[in-house]
């Protein structure tokens, strides 16, 4: 069953000092070990540059725009992207609190 990660489970598996680090971690390693499948979508992958070039001091990762890339390009390769599609919005919000389509 396919899994859409959201932006902040992204951003909290990148700084290891951030207190919830341990468990975006463990989440996702216990999905892929249990043979999931993993999905960012455009709209994450544009949230999480933003999130990752935005210094500390303003909830971001204060990463250097190259890094956020380098950052962008190993999600794009460890996980499948979804493309958007007409009539998403209809899915996700069908969803309700958790989306578990398959």
């Amino acid at each position: 069953m396919p899994y859409v990660l959201d932006t902040c489970i992204l951003a909290r598996r990148v700084l290891a000092a951030d207190p919830l680090y341990p468990v975006a971690s463990r989440a996702v390693d216990a999905l892929l070990r249990s043979g999931e499948e993993l999905l960012v979508t455009p709209q994450v992958l544009m949230e999480y540059r933003s999130i990752a070039t935005r210094p500390m001091s303003a909830s971001g990762l204060g990463l250097t725009p190259q890094q956020a890339g380098a950052e962008t390009d190993l999600i794009e390769q460890a996980f499948g992207i979804l493309p958007d599609q007409p009539g998403i919005c209809a899915v996700w919000r069908a969803c309700g609190p958790v989306c578990r389509h398959g």
